[in-house]
């Protein structure tokens, strides 16, 4: 197998829009038939992103090659850049912000707003892999003022923040597909009037059909110990809920 996708199936760290930009930059290492073998693959090992079903239905569209790889990776940066934007001018300056999990598009909206305003963020660790712990630390190299709190303390600090902010990964008219974890945050945030936006691409939107139980979990098992543990949730889509996407 290509070390390329095996780094992309192996990583539990990122995001999917962080997963599918990586997932482009390493298009033209690819022949045609490894390109929708290991998008099958991918599909596999994170069936409830979005993102896959649009790569495959991008690169059947238009033929593979150089030229059809840099309009790819445009078009995923640009979506970015859009949604970012709609962001900034849609959401209030505040002092402190929420968020659960590592979304690309939260992590970028996050320092693009301290270099205008300063903020707080609150992350949470975001079990089973921790990916807050990185965006903890991306976020204090671009001197953005944040910590890092366990998952269960997520609705205790829910009084010291002015606004819940999360990614997603899959998105659809009624409800969205996101870390597990997402739903009771937003429930809680909901109660105690704490305005909620979700920032997503207009390529993760898309009908869903019914899913498998076994997709909402992943496989962390360790040697002889076998462990599947539930990584996503559905977060139906209320009128609380401020959904920015483009």
């Amino acid at each position: 197998m290509n070390s390329n996708i095996t780094e992309l199936l192996g990583n539990r760290d990122l995001g999917a829009s962080a997963l599918l930009a990586r997932f482009g930059e390493k298009l033209a290492g690819f022949s045609d038939t490894e390109i929708f073998d290991n998008l099958v693959m991918l599909k596999n090992s994170f069936p409830l992103m979005a993102v896959w079903p649009f790569a495959e239905n991008y690169l059947k569209k238009h033929k593979p090659g150089p030229h059809t790889f840099k309009r790819f990776v445009k078009k995923i940066n640009k979506d970015k850049t859009k949604v970012i934007a709609r962001a900034c001018n849609q959401i209030p300056h505040h002092d402190t912000y929420l968020t659960l999990s590592r979304s690309s598009l939260v992590e970028t909206f996050l320092k693009e707003r301290n270099k205008h305003s300063k903020v707080n963020v609150v992350c949470s660790m975001s079990l089973p892999a921790n990916e807050g712990l990185t965006l903890n630390s991306s976020l204090q190299a671009a001197g953005v003022k944040s910590f890092c709190v366990p998952d269960w303390d997520l609705e205790l600090e829910l009084a010291n923040v002015d606004v819940v902010l999360l990614g997603a990964d899959w998105v659809t008219d009624r409800f969205i597909i996101n870390k597990q974890g997402s739903r009771q945050l937003v429930e809680a945030a909901t109660r105690m009037d704490v305005p909620v936006f979700i920032l997503a691409e207009t390529f993760k939107y898309m009908d869903l059909p019914i899913i498998p139980e076994q997709d909402f979990f992943q496989d962390w098992s360790s040697g002889k110990i076998c462990r599947y543990i539930k990584v996503f949730e559905v977060l139906p889509l209320t009128e609380s809920i401020n959904l920015i996407r483009v």
